[in-house]
């Protein structure tokens, strides 16, 4: 992406502020000139327009986006910690190493879940060396957990390594997640499949809140509509009140889905439930009411916000591959970046968030976030 390309972004986004928030008030000024001038505002960097005027504010405002040190700072919530999901494709080593179910045993299952916990705390001493507080542990981690089958004391057996993750975690200022995958279903209507459900929510609860006491949350879709949706988002809340633990319950979270359930149906759960609500923007953009998926956010999100209760909000972050609405891309373009730290700070003034980025070369795609930033956020490489 070429400077100008990304300077043209930022001052569009700078467009829609309160420019009141800018310190600078010839900066001010620029801005409302763009703003109340449709031409300039239109061709705001295009060689057509040849206003003299209009040249030096842009100039001008151009250089303002070029070398001011945090570009954050404009916007009323602060990004706090970039982060990504499971693997660290440069290290080449995952939290989610497993087996097949036929050789499930004692001996498989500590010897796996060592290696993995292993690879967790390499993983988060390379991010905590580049400056990356974000992450999260694979399902997986300890493999077959939740199995019916499964009957090992692994919190006694793997003490010393969630210890030592924990340990990390508090010295560093770390935050740490999980996500139950796609089977993972509170709200069916199968008894069999909701009794796996809540193993699988238990153990991870369970495991997030010894390595992160502080911070840690599992996210979790609502599920299934199976026809009706408002009697399936019911059924969710009724299992989760009868049938999971006090710390299931606390560190559960729930997102918007891309298929099912908007941001507005999750909002409703969480009136049934006061589970905090995670925002994944590209989900919302393809499932979500009405005809633009910008009507109403910004009250949707403040809504977001609240069900946090003054914790640090969390957020999904992804860019769609090219052909596809929802499959992820390597990267994460400057532009759905840019459009994410616009719709979050519209409120709650000194409040921060953190930014789960879900991409295909997850570290890789932080690093070149961070990069094409250059150095307009703090949430990599600060505290």
């Amino acid at each position: 992406m070429t400077s100008v390309q990304l300077n043209r972004n930022r001052i569009f986004i700078l467009l829609e502020l309160n420019i009141a928030q800018l310190s600078c008030q010839a900066i001010r000024d620029d801005i409302a000139f763009f703003r109340d001038e449709k031409t300039a505002c239109c061709d705001v960097l295009g060689k057509n327009y040849l206003k003299r005027e209009s040249r030096i504010r842009r100039e001008r405002l151009s250089g303002f986006l070029l070398l001011t040190s945090d570009l954050n700072s404009y916007f009323k919530m602060k990004l706090r910690h970039i982060g990504y999901a499971c693997i660290n494709t440069q290290l080449g080593v995952t939290t989610n190493r497993t087996f097949r179910l036929a050789r499930l045993s004692e001996e498989a299952v500590f010897q796996t879940a060592e290696a993995n916990f292993a690879a967790l705390k390499q993983i988060l001493d390379w991010n905590i060396e580049n400056g990356i507080r974000l992450f999260r542990v694979g399902s997986s981690i300890i493999p077959y957990a939740s199995h019916e089958r499964f009957a090992y004391d692994w919190p006694d057996r793997l003490s010393v390594p969630i210890a030592e993750i924990r340990d990390m975690v508090r010295t560093h200022g770390l935050r740490l997640s999980m996500h139950p995958g796609q089977y993972t279903v509170l709200n069916s209507p199968e008894p069999k499949t909701v009794a796996a459900s809540v193993r699988e929510i238990e153990w991870q609860a369970r495991l997030v809140s010894e390595l992160d006491p502080e911070q840690g949350v599992m996210v979790l879709h609502i599920g299934g509509a199976y026809g009706d949706k408002p009697t399936a988002i019911r059924r969710f809340a009724e299992n989760f009140h009868n049938l999971l633990s006090e710390t299931a319950r606390q560190r559960l979270v729930i997102e918007n889905d891309d298929v099912t359930f908007t941001l507005n149906e999750v909002l409703f759960l969480n009136e049934l439930t006061d589970t905090p609500v995670v925002f994944d923007i590209l989900h919302h953009k393809v499932n979500h009411e009405g005809t633009r998926w910008q009507d109403g956010l910004t009250t949707q999100l403040r809504r977001v916000v609240d069900t946090w209760r003054g914790r640090v909000p969390k957020v999904h972050l992804s860019s769609p591959k090219e052909g596809s609405a929802t499959s992820h891309a390597d990267f994460i373009t400057q532009d759905d970046y840019d459009e994410l730290l616009y719709w979050m700070g519209q409120f709650k003034p000194d409040d921060y968030f953190d930014l789960m980025v879900e991409a295909k070369l997850k570290d890789q795609a932080v690093q070149a976030l961070a990069c094409e930033s250059s150095g307009q956020s703090s949430a990599v490489g600060g505290q």
